[in-house]
């Protein structure tokens, strides 16, 4: 019975750190006041890099080189070819249920 006990704990100990890893993942990729970011979608001007000054719920109020818009988390991402903030967003609150309610949502 101990084998299996720590068979067991073991495994939990494997996927935690697994969820654990997607989260710290997905973290990277979120817009936060002082990281960089770049505009990806139109009417901004594609491939502009800013800095975020705030994030609000869908949107990031951004300095691009002295002009502060609020910009769409979808039309901005941390570097070009990585996915949008709104993405990001999203993939980092799955990944954040999934560390928090075990290995049932695998």
């Amino acid at each position: 019975m101990n084998r299996h006990l720590k068979q067991i704990e073991a495994n939990a100990l494997a996927v935690r750190t697994k969820y654990r890893e997607e989260l710290e993942d997905a973290r990277q990729l979120l817009a936060a006041p002082g990281v960089s970011v770049v505009a990806v979608r139109r009417p901004w001007a594609v491939g502009q890099k800013g800095r975020v000054l705030g994030v609000f719920e869908n949107q990031a109020r951004v300095d691009f080189d002295g002009k502060v818009l609020t910009v769409p988390l979808s039309a901005i991402a941390r570097a070009e070819g990585l996915p949008d903030c709104a993405a990001a967003n999203i993939t980092y609150k799955v990944a954040w249920i999934k560390m928090n309610s075990g290995e049932f949502l695998s």
